[in-house]
């Protein structure tokens, strides 16, 4: 994969408005969510996390050159990819996935758009091992699509601006 260059969203107004709204949405077992944005042609991705310490940990060493999940994100043609689904690819694949489960982000799943140029994100995970995503999305299929389509609208913005 080329070098993209990463950049986490800061702005404290879209941080309290993500804060807000995820700590008001409830699904099951999912304790984390993140929302991002690749632009494919700047080659720059950001996003935002409901862990700062995880975001921080990734945008400090720069772990989205070998993340499964954002190389998921920037290539997959489907528009959900469960985390057993995740092509690890090699060692450092492997890392980055160990490096987010010491962060409690063990298993979860991506919901994917593209809008021209623009991948837009939306992951849901959650510290369960035996988290079971085709349960979960036949329960919640209909909250899925608003918490996305809102979640990409609090981000996009700044990620745009960022981008």
């Amino acid at each position: 994969m080329h070098p993209y260059h990463y950049t986490p969203i800061i702005t404290e107004s879209t941080k309290a408005t993500f804060f807000t709204y995820i700590s008001a949405f409830k699904l099951g077992p999912i304790d984390y969510f993140a929302a991002g944005l690749g632009n494919t042609t700047e080659k720059k991705l950001t996003s935002i996390s409901s862990r700062p310490d995880w975001q921080e940990h990734i945008y400090k060493k720069q772990l989205t050159q070998n993340d499964p999940v954002i190389i998921a994100k920037l290539f997959s043609q489907r528009n959900i990819v469960p985390f057993s689904e995740l092509d690890y690819i090699d060692s450092r694949g492997n890392e980055v996935m160990r490096q987010r489960r010491l962060f409690g982000i063990n298993n979860g799943l991506l919901l994917i758009h593209q809008k021209r140029h623009l991948r837009y994100m939306v992951m849901l995970a959650t510290g369960y091992c035996k988290f079971d995503h085709y349960t979960f999305l036949k329960k919640y299929y209909t909250k899925l699509g608003r918490l996305k389509h809102d979640l990409t609208n609090i981000i996009e913005k700044d990620a745009i601006n960022l981008l």
